[in-house]
């Protein structure tokens, strides 16, 4: 298996990555930052003018009760300019959130969907996609927890600061020390929390994992009476996942007693030294209440956005996840210069092509494979499971690329063209068809979103899906269901068929389109290629031997190797592999044909 890229574990690095992220959005980050900042500074303003008014009436006695108004109703207009402030911060902060849900999640697809193949084969889909969702709403939730929770009082630190440092420098001090000792403590828990964190969202995603598999594949779980142990599997994780939780609110509740303790010490040692400074004649009591206020705010506020870190390491591990995806190098990426695929019939050729799994470098799935398939040509491929025949499809379509050798389209390496502009010449239509959850219409058109009604019925024609597409309630406009549940397995064939003459495509390849279906199925898609195979090149990959016996070219794959080629006469006349592979299916339809009622065997 190939390594997943890392992502570098310093906490500034995993900073940068996180802003790179960020950063198409900087116009709402930056306006968010400048208003938080006047917000803070204009906090200051009703406890400096409770203390003026404090220190007037100490030292002016009666006097000072006429000015106590003026300076109330000055408070009172600026604390509404702070809470507009507020709204303005509050706007730009959600327009971030916003920006960043709607536009992230299609960026993150647009990614996925362009990795290779081999990616997606050797992650789970589902899991992998959730990780990645979970990774975009949490990179969201700390780009607002940094704008909204952190920068805020950061400037708030600052701003006390420097408003202290004006009094005496042992308040700010105290402040600055308590604050160290403060942080450390909340960091210091982090290293203890991560493996009982990491525990615990395992167990999560694995849950979440066995709860999907169970809905996705309810036919086979109702079919063995699996219910109970499917239900027993998911309780057991998610027991387990209680577990860990607890453990792991146990030691916050410990470190939330100490952040506590912290802020309890410097609420008396700030009282203890501003009564020190008082009675030295440094402070007066004014300015004792001020610092006293100012304390208070600012270690709240520090305790709160402690509760707040603990999100945000919570955040951690799937928003790496997400930037180890989008980190994911794209090694079949398309040429800076590519060229243009020449006019006229397309000619492709294989030229001592190999082709090794990454995961097994030393076993090649393919060796040594040359072959040219020619316009208008059908070509069969045969061979027993394992041979490489369906990885040899992958190669055609560049879903692989060879590890020795060229695949060439009309003389130019495949490599050097548009991936798009590949898989416009050639149609595809696996063992398994991939359909949508919409109509038929919908499914036969989503290679060529552009193309007529008339030009959907052609296609579902060609195909011999007609027939069962009129059967249905709704005809073209019929909801199949999830992954096309609602069609029978060579229903769904057939809709793939057509969806792929739909592209107007002048290959089509067929990768064991007959291996899963019934015999008058088999019969109607060969009725289909037949009538296919007058203007297009068909590759025709399947176990059926009546499938391609009457192909121009039959190629015969053994231990990943080209053992022959020639037409089916010519092979039964020359090649071992091949008549043998022919002697095992007659005996195997033979057998059929033959067999007892197994009821009346004893």
């Amino acid at each position: 298996m190939q390594q997943e890229k890392t992502v570098p574990v310093s906490a500034w690095s995993f900073v940068l990555e996180v802003w790179r992220f960020t950063r198409p959005y900087s116009r709402f980050v930056f306006k968010a930052l400048a208003w938080a900042t006047v917000m803070q500074v204009l906090a200051l303003v009703e406890p400096y003018l409770l203390m003026r008014i404090l220190d007037d009436v100490v030292h002016h006695g009666r006097e000072a009760a006429a000015r106590v108004p003026w300076l109330a109703l000055g408070a009172f207009v600026l604390l509404v300019i702070t809470s507009y402030t507020k709204v303005l911060k509050d706007r730009q902060t959600r327009g971030l959130a916003v920006a960043m849900r709607s536009e992230l999640p299609v960026t993150v697809l647009g990614k996925l969907l362009k990795l290779p193949l081999a990616y997606h084969q050797r992650t789970n889909a589902s899991e992998s996609t959730s990780t990645v969702q979970d990774g975009v709403e949490n990179l969201t939730e700390m780009a607002w927890i940094a704008v909204y929770d952190v920068w805020p009082v950061a400037a708030q630190a600052l701003v006390v600061i420097i408003a202290l440092l004006t009094f005496h420098w042992s308040i700010p001090l105290l402040i600055c020390v308590t604050l160290a000792a403060y942080w450390a403590s909340v960091l210091h828990t982090k290293g203890y929390w991560r493996a009982s964190r990491r525990k615990r969202v395992a167990l999560k995603r694995q849950s979440h994992k066995v709860f999907g598999e169970g809905v996705a594949n309810v036919m086979t779980v109702q079919a063995y009476s699996r219910e109970t142990h499917q239900q027993e599997r998911v309780a057991d994780l998610r027991r387990e996942w209680g577990k860990a939780t607890l453990h792991e609110h146990s030691a916050y509740d410990r470190s939330n007693f100490r952040r506590n303790s912290a802020i309890n010490f410097v609420r008396v040692g700030t009282m203890v030294l501003c009564a020190y400074l008082y009675f030295a004649d440094i402070l007066s009591i004014g300015e004792w209440v001020f610092a006293q206020m100012l304390t208070e705010r600012l270690f709240n506020s520090n305790f709160q956005l402690a509760g707040i870190y603990d999100k945000v390491v919570d955040s951690v591990e799937p928003v790496r996840t997400m930037i180890r995806v989008m980190s994911e190098p794209d090694v079949q990426a398309d040429p800076e210069e590519p060229q243009a695929i020449p006019s006229g019939a397309p000619v492709l050729k294989l030229s001592d092509v190999t082709y090794a799994y990454p995961s097994r470098p030393d076993t090649p799935v393919l060796s040594d494979v040359n072959l040219t398939i020619r316009p208008g040509n059908m070509i069969g491929i045969v061979g027993e499971s394992g041979q490489g025949k369906s990885t040899l499809a992958k190669l055609l379509l560049r879903f692989y690329d060879p590890t020795v050798g060229v695949i060439s389209l009309s003389g130019i390496d495949i490599r050097q063209v548009l991936k798009a502009d590949l898989r416009k010449l050639i149609g595809y239509v696996p063992q398994e068809v991939e359909l949508f959850d919409a109509t038929i219409a919908e499914n036969i058109r989503y290679g060529a979103p552009q193309a007529s009604d008339e030009d959907v019925r052609r296609a579902a024609e060609l195909a011999r899906a007609l027939p069962f597409i009129e059967r249905t309630e709704r005809g073209f406009d019929t909801l199949i269901g999830d992954r096309g549940l609602r069609l029978s397995g060579g229903e769904r064939q057939r809709v793939g068929i057509a969806r792929a003459v739909l592209t107007g495509a002048q290959i089509l390849i067929f990768d064991e389109a007959t291996s899963s279906v019934d015999p008058e199925t088999i019969y109607e898609i060969k009725r289909a290629m037949n009538s296919l195979r007058q203007d297009r090149t068909l590759v025709v990959i399947s176990h059926q031997l009546s499938t391609i016996q009457d192909a121009d070219v039959i190629v015969v794959l053994k231990d990943g190797r080209i053992s022959g080629t020639g037409t089916h006469v010519e092979l039964m006349r020359s090649n071992e592999t091949y008549m043998g592979f022919v002697r095992r299916q007659q005996n195997a339809d033979s057998a059929l044909l033959v067999a007892p009622d197994p009821r009346t065997v004893s």
